[in-house]
């Protein structure tokens, strides 16, 4: 049985959310800027279609486009500083780890200029300690958080000691 739609939303949404007119459509503030359909109606990534990596890495599979990240950690870094350049000369812009992590995405935020913030006691070792906030939130105990932050544990990361940037 087709799917139908009104153009109107539920009573029960907000009065700003309609039904798009093409339910197969993309949304484009939902996707990253390189997710289109191609001419045959396939999801492509980047360029490549989503059969190919499904066949190349099967399912379920997380796919992000590294461009499209970075072009956006960029422009919200630009935005701020610009914004707050008067008041104090710039601000930090963090990352929030716990939307999605790993040493990929670690490294892309600290090349784009963010900060990391984390708030489990599993996640700090992958950041360094001058781009790291957190750690002793959520899910971490202050005991994991003083582990991975002694000299010599080869983790670098945690609270800054004294003050000072690690």
């Amino acid at each position: 049985m087709p799917v139908s739609s009104s153009t109107t939303a539920s009573p029960l949404a907000p009065g700003w959310l309609q039904v798009p007119a093409d339910l197969n459509g993309l949304h484009q503030p939902m996707w990253a800027g390189s997710v289109a359909r191609s001419a045959s109606g396939a999801l492509t990534v980047g360029g490549v279609d989503v059969q190919e990596l499904k066949a190349q890495f099967g399912t379920p599979l997380f796919v992000m486009d590294e461009a499209d990240f970075r072009s956006r950690a960029r422009a919200f870094k630009d935005s701020f500083d610009a914004a707050f350049a008067d008041i104090c000369g710039g601000v930090d812009v963090y990352y929030a780890g716990k939307s999605f992590l790993c040493t990929a995405v670690v490294k892309w935020v600290e090349e784009e200029g963010l900060r990391l913030d984390t708030a489990s006691g599993g996640e700090p070792g992958r950041s360094r300690p001058r781009r790291h906030r957190g750690g002793a939130g959520c899910a971490a105990r202050q005991q994991q958080v003083r582990r991975r932050t002694e000299p010599g544990t080869g983790h670098g990361a945690g609270p800054h000691r004294g003050g000072q940037p690690g």
